[in-house]
Order: C-alpha cells, then sequence, then structure tokens
C-alpha cells in the first residue's frame, strides 16, 4: 500500500490528486529485506468483519508515515508458511521488519481492546 499519485485521479484544477495505492507485490522476501526504510507487515483477514475499519486505519498511517516506513498489507489466510515464520498467531497482527529481520510484533492477540492509535504508539516506541 503505497501513498502516491492516483493514476488518472485530478483535483478540480487539473493537479494530480494522491492517496492510497494497492500493488501486488510480487517479491515479498525483497521488500522485507530491504534496507532503504523499515517494513510494516500488517496482516488481516477478510473472515475479519472489524477489517475494513482497522484497513482504512492504516491506510492512514501509510499516509502519515509515507517515506517513514513501507506497509505491505499480508493476506494471512493465503500466506500461511508467513505468518509461522513471523509467529503471527492472531490477526490482524503488525510486525516491524527492518534490514529482513524481525524487530517486534503488536502482539494484537494479547489485547483486549485496541486501536490504530495504539499501533502507531507501538511504532513510535520502535523508532516510527
Amino acid at each position: 500500500m503505497c501513498y502516491e499519485e492516483v493514476p488518472g485521479e485530478y483535483d478540480d484544477a487539473g493537479g494530480a490528486v494522491k492517496g492510497i495505492v494497492y500493488r501486488e507485490v510480487t517479491d515479498l522476501n525483497g521488500i522485507m529485506k530491504q534496507k532503504e526504510l523499515p517494513v510494516l507487515m500488517y496482516f488481516y483477514t477478510t473472515a475479519n468483519t472489524n477489517a475494513a475499519g482497522i484497513t482504512a486505519g492504516v491506510e492512514d498511517l501509510a499516509e502519515r508515515l509515507n517515506g517513514r516506513v513501507v506497509v505491505v498489507a499480508v493476506d494471512a489466510s493465503a500466506n500461511r508458511p508467513l505468518n509461522t515464520e513471523l509467529n503471527v498467531t492472531a490477526v490482524p497482527e503488525f510486525v516491524l521488519m527492518r534490514d529482513g529481520a524481525k524487530v517486534s510484533a503488536f502482539d494484537s492477540g494479547s489485547k483486549i481492546n485496541w486501536t490504530v492509535a495504539d499501533v502507531s504508539a507501538w511504532l513510535s516506541s520502535n523508532g516510527i
């Protein structure tokens, strides 16, 4: 999920409109191992009825943190080996990566109630 100019979208003055653009990831390992920016992995599943609201909040985070972190949305149902590799046991979940290594997990499964603001605070505590 990238915050960038939306192809074919223009404001009333003819200027390009920026927004969240989803791109298919063809080299997830390459993104995870890149060293330019930390990577925030957002694990979700379409079976979660709260996913739309959480995803909207994650899109806001991606916009606000543009240029400071790469945000990758991962369908946990379709990426079970990655869930195991990164010890993702509940969704939604957030995992922060640097230089191809897991730095921290938000650990949403251990929290009774949380919001995207809590995720933002967790990212701040990890230097983002």
